[in-house]
């Protein structure tokens, strides 16, 4: 049974922590172990660490599946300039774009795909530090 398993680290940092782990049995007797274990850069829950959800959401993805050439429309709520990437199954990029400059709000966004097979596929949304991933299908 792991007892004070959890511990709160600061918003983001790098370094090297010390963890002893100690082991009971009922009759009292016991062991410990020493590790040191590299933490990068980690980021916390913390209400005060989180940009605000309206920051950026990506809130739709449709038709789903979609048609070898068919425009796929992508919902977005953000503040600033997207970056939407698609990745084939196999984590290969196919395709990205940017959105312009300046533009906010929420936004349908109506993207040709022409050179997808069909498959299975990830569009990858980035607003600054967020993004977001949605799977989608491309059938005939």
């Amino acid at each position: 049974v792991l007892r004070d398993s959890f511990f709160v680290l600061p918003a983001s940092f790098d370094r090297t922590l010390s963890v002893r782990i100690g082991i009971e049995s009922e009759g009292g007797f016991g062991d410990s172990e020493s590790f040191d274990v590299f933490v990068p850069k980690i980021a916390t829950s913390a209400a005060g660490d989180v940009p605000a959800p309206a920051a950026f959401r990506l809130v739709g993805l449709h038709p789903n599946p979609v048609a070898p050439g068919q425009p796929l429309l992508v919902d977005v709520e953000s503040r600033g300039s997207l970056r939407l990437e698609v990745f084939d199954a196999l984590g290969r990029e196919c395709w990205h774009t940017w959105t312009p400059e300046g533009r906010s709000g929420r936004q349908r966004l109506s993207l040709r795909l022409p050179m997808l097979r069909e498959g299975l596929y990830h569009l990858r949304v980035h607003d600054g530090d967020m993004m977001q991933t949605r799977r989608f299908v491309v059938l005939r």
